[in-house]
């Protein structure tokens, strides 16, 4: 799956957009790279070069990161939107540090919103001390649904703000001082270049919902829910994963930096065609691209159509969305999966730019 969507309610409309390379986002993101977690695979920098940074952590660290606090990273990249612009490193630790109830706030809060009966009342109460902890996680089992949703919560009701935010500082800092800097220098050229690139299609007049969907490879904005404004924080280490968060009122997308804004060999073929290519060299995906030609589907009718279970059905929407062929449209069970180009036009484009014309008109020459 490459799609992770944490916001609290229904998507938000388009509005005003703000592009940063974020330091302390990437840090954050880099972490979540780092613990190996199997839920979060097939990151475009390759399996190698990950083990081998994680092979520079030290014991004590990579026991921390797998068997600590289960730290939520993707909602703790959406603590950018509370910081300064570009949001650095340490204006992250000084909020994690100064401000810890804000913090914990930020992280629970979202989860329940999307709940018509969460009464927000009943955080302040718990977070002013005039409520207890069972208190508190009463009420939140006692919110309608099916329950799926509670695990998320269990990390920050199993201790206290105070020391679940230090401890992601602490965990923070020590990424940072063995191997994050050192991620942060390789990353911010392609994210300032990314940065660079999307200011220039703002200041051209790009749309919002057009500049979103180009640099997200396929996410559509829609005016569901009133916000504020839209935050892209573009990630060079947690290519192709697109995270959907929401911080308060703003939307806050991670978005993975373009193929063009990579330092790349230049005979390699570009990320987005190896991607393109591995889309279509699928029996099953092939036909869910099929189906979508009589209009958009649901993560269900995949799964019916290929008789597979959820998480495979999601992996190969996923998969298409990647390669520029499907647009995501709704949010949770009304998503709705539909053809953003043709695959045949879009083969022959991507493999036309690679192959340039000088060999596409040799072929069929003799020597």
């Amino acid at each position: 799956m490459q799609v992770v969507d944490l916001r609290p309610g229904r998507r938000a409309a388009p509005r005003p957009l703000r592009v940063w390379a974020s330091p302390a986002a990437e840090l954050v993101r880099s972490t979540a790279a780092l613990t190996d977690n199997e839920d979060w695979e097939g990151f475009d920098v390759g399996d190698d070069r990950l083990a081998e940074l994680r092979g520079k952590l030290d014991d004590e660290l990579r026991a921390r990161l797998h068997t600590g606090p289960t730290i939520n990273w993707l909602l703790v990249t959406g603590l950018v939107a509370l910081l300064d612009e570009p949001g650095t490193v340490t204006d992250m630790f000084a909020l994690l540090t100064e401000d810890p109830p804000l913090v914990w706030r930020a992280l629970v809060e979202p989860q329940l919103a999307e709940h018509d009966t969460y009464d927000p009342a009943v955080l302040d109460a718990f977070l002013a001390g005039a409520l207890d902890l069972d208190a508190l996680v009463e009420h939140v089992d006692g919110l309608p649904g099916d329950g799926s949703w509670r695990e998320s919560l269990d990390p920050y009701l199993a201790e206290d703000p105070a020391t679940y935010a230090l401890e992601l500082h602490a965990v923070l800092r020590d990424v940072h001082d063995s191997v994050g800097a050192a991620m942060l220098a390789e990353a911010i050229g392609p994210m300032e270049r990314e940065v660079m690139a999307r200011s220039q299609q703002l200041e051209d007049g790009m749309p919002v919902t057009e500049l979103v969907m180009e640099a997200t490879n396929g996410y559509e904005l829609t005016d569901d829910q009133p916000i504020d404004d839209v935050l892209l924080l573009p990630s060079y280490w947690f290519r192709p994963w697109l995270i959907i968060n929401q911080q308060g009122r703003t939307e806050v997308l991670t978005s993975p930096v373009a193929d063009e804004h990579l330092a790349l060999p230049s005979a390699a073929p570009p990320p987005s065609l190896v991607k393109l290519c591995k889309a279509l060299g699928d029996e099953g995906r092939l036909r869910l691209l099929r189906r979508m030609t009589g209009g958009p589907i649901t993560l269900a009718d995949a799964m019916g159509e290929l008789d597979v279970a959820k998480t495979t059905a999601h992996h190969h929407l996923a998969t298409l969305r990647q390669a520029g062929l499907v647009v995501i449209r709704g949010q949770g069970r009304d998503s709705r999966y539909a053809l953003r180009v043709h695959p045949s036009s879009a083969t022959a484009s991507a493999l036309d730019t690679y192959l340039g014309s000088s060999a596409t008109s040799s072929v069929g020459t003799t020597g």
